[in-house]
């Protein structure tokens, strides 16, 4: 179930039938329908459906709707790289993984010295800032990518 051309068909059975082995094994394929990941998390509870998480191809919309059906685990789901903006300007600053930073940069359009303040910024930041919080620092106008 690893393989990136997993056919469709299986990926399907073993969403609706797996066992939480097989979905675990399931839900980090980075070759995974859209429309499996989907009924993972519509179908199957918290503890197989966060499985996606570990998945970098996960779309926003599938993230969305885990964040809908499990508003507990939000701040599981901010962390993910493919979290909307939104989401990632909710997140402590000092707990947001590299790949989270990375990703909130390049909605921004951030350019380097602007990332190179923000981490300046984080590090004299009070312990609970958010993203947002530095980043209103370095554009007051907010989030706006750069055009």
């Amino acid at each position: 179930m690893d393989a990136k051309d997993l056919p469709g068909a299986v990926s399907a059975y073993y969403a609706a039938n797996g066992n939480p082995y097989d979905l675990f094994q399931l839900t980090g394929n980075p070759g995974l329908p859209i429309d499996v990941m989907f009924h993972i998390a519509a179908h199957r509870d918290w503890a197989e459906a966060s499985g996606l998480l570990t998945n970098y191809s996960v779309p926003t919309e599938v993230l969305e709707f885990l964040a809908d059906r499990f508003p507990d685990a939000d701040g599981d789901i901010n962390h993910h790289p493919n979290a909307s903006l939104a989401r990632k300007m909710r997140l402590i600053a000092r707990e947001a993984t590299g790949s989270s930073l990375h990703s909130f940069f390049a909605a921004t359009k951030a350019d380097d010295a602007e990332q190179a303040k923000f981490h300046a910024l984080l590090d004299e930041s009070t312990a609970g800032a958010t993203i947002a919080e530095i980043w209103h620092k370095i554009r007051p106008e907010g989030s706006a990518p750069r055009v």
